[in-house]
């Protein structure tokens, strides 16, 4: 049994452009950030104590909340480009991302996962159940253990 990904990396990139820049995508990712817009602006001002202790002033945690305040009040006009203007923005830089950034990802991550997948197959070959669980929590173990090895930036 194969652990493996359906894709190189040059078709994942080449799916990744063309499914992310679709008109469905834009229209997904328009449509679930305008509906959560101000529970975004809510959950980010209720974070403000994180925030603050990270830049350490008070008066960044005024400025911080008194723009998401300013922000919350032009929800209407955000949500509006949102679904407006952005979602044609959104498009292009997936396109431009399929060649670039996430190329260069998938480049290095997709070769890293097929070979793991490969020796974890070799180490438990078994086809019954317990084997397949074996092999799911040993990749997934792997995953967490790579966490920011694969980074563009």
């Amino acid at each position: 049994m194969k652990m493996s990904p359906p894709k190189t990396p040059a078709q994942a990139a080449a799916a990744y452009g063309t499914n992310g820049s679709a008109p469905a995508a834009a229209n997904a990712w328009a449509a679930n950030l305008s509906v959560n817009f101000a529970a975004v602006l809510a959950k980010a001002a209720a974070a403000v104590g994180t925030w603050q202790a990270n830049v350490s002033t008070s008066e960044a945690a005024n400025n911080f909340t008194g723009g998401l305040n300013r922000a919350a009040q032009n929800v209407s006009v955000a949500v509006a480009k949102i679904n407006g203007p952005s979602k044609a923005t959104f498009s292009a830089q997936v396109k431009v991302a399929s060649t670039g950034n996430y190329q260069t990802f998938a480049t290095k991550f997709i070769p890293a996962v097929d070979a793991q997948a490969a020796s974890i197959a070799a180490q438990n070959p078994g086809t019954d159940p317990a084997s397949g669980t074996a092999r799911m929590i040993a990749m997934n173990a792997w995953l967490i253990a790579q966490r920011g090895q694969f980074r563009v930036k």
